[in-house]
């Protein structure tokens, strides 16, 4: 055998070793990782939650709302962020599975391409909630959904309390146009609007969900600089409301902003509209402590849930604000 012949045949016996070593090793880590999420220390029941990306501020509430509903239980929680990843989501929930938990809370901004590993875990017989999208097969104890809809449609009316007889130009910022949110949010603010001849929905454009995003790209399209010039905005989220607010503020712009959100986060929504920057956020709840009632309810109790609970929005403005504040603050304290 040449010397080259020699060097390759090491080169992949080294390869083969290392691969094998490799997976002893993930192996190993599984196996410990597994073993230390145990019930132990007084905690009856074991949770686990499944999330796309903590970044977002909806997606921070949620996780808070469940963190605090699962301490008051004696629950043990388990929780994963895939941070946008839908392969990292898919692992987290398999993992999550093969755990054992006694129930599951899953939040994803892509249900469809977890269906099949949402429905291994439901016919593990884990008590599988969803939160938000629902894949099409359906496979889960019960979906926890916010009403969208609803929630466009109270940012429509409102709107239109604002801008009774004045013509109102809107720019309405999507999350992202095929989301389901946002096409939710679209149809009710929409049909809201059509009633009233003086509100004209002009002018969208995406926003990505992100403060970041929605800034660069209002400055770059220019719309503050356009005729029909706008004078309102609708934001599907409190961080492109937020954005839309710095932006307008900067280029010396007076106009109506809409969030949807609700979350006493720093940098959210309801410190905004307190100080005036928004004037209305439509608060939509996380879901959260719902989802915790819920599994509770099923594995401790063994209630048969309804196969979707709607969870109803409310319109936050300076009237009001003051007393969502103080609610969010006595659910931290507790």
């Amino acid at each position: 055998m040449s010397r080259n012949s020699t060097e390759k045949a090491a080169g992949k016996t080294g390869i083969r070793i290392l691969s094998v070593l490799a997976i002893a090793a993930a192996v190993l880590f599984l196996f410990i990782g597994l073993r230390q999420y145990t019930k132990e220390d007084g905690y009856v029941y074991l949770i686990g939650l499944s999330q796309p990306d903590l970044s977002d501020n909806a997606q921070l509430a949620l996780y808070n709302d469940i963190a605090l509903s699962c301490a008051a239980e004696d629950i043990r929680l388990i929780s994963y962020d895939a941070g946008q990843s839908t392969a990292k989501q898919r692992n987290d929930i398999r993992t999550l599975t093969e755990i054992g938990v006694d129930a599951l809370i899953i939040s994803s901004d892509n249900a469809e391409a977890m269906a099949d590993v949402i429905g291994n875990a439901y016919h593990a017989g884990i008590t599988v909630i969803l939160i938000g999208s629902i894949p099409v097969t359906g496979e889960c104890s019960c979906h926890v959904v916010p009403d969208r809809y609803a929630a466009g449609r109270i940012a429509g009316e409102y709107m239109a309390e604002l801008f009774p007889e004045e013509n109102c130009t809107v720019l309405e910022i999507y999350g992202e146009a095929r989301s389901r949110i946002s096409k939710d949010l679209q149809y009710g603010f929409q049909d809201a609007i059509d009633r009233y001849d003086n509100i004209i929905n002009e002018y969208v454009m995406t926003g990505y969900w992100t403060e970041v995003d929605t800034q660069e790209r209002l400055i770059d399209s220019r719309f503050f600089s356009l005729k029909p010039t706008v004078n309102a905005i609708f934001a599907h989220n409190d961080s492109m409301a937020i954005a839309a607010a710095i932006t307008a503020e900067e280029r010396g712009k007076e106009v109506v902003i809409i969030g949807v959100g609700g979350y006493a986060l720093p940098n959210s929504d309801l410190q905004a509209v307190r100080d005036g920057r928004l004037q209305a956020t439509v608060y939509c709840p996380t879901g959260g402590k719902e989802a915790v009632d819920l599994a509770v309810r099923i594995i401790r109790d063994g209630q048969q849930p309804p196969d979707t609970v709607t969870l109803e929005p409310e319109l936050v403005t300076a009237a009001n604000v003051d007393a969502y504040l103080q609610a969010e603050r006595s659910s931290d304290e507790t």
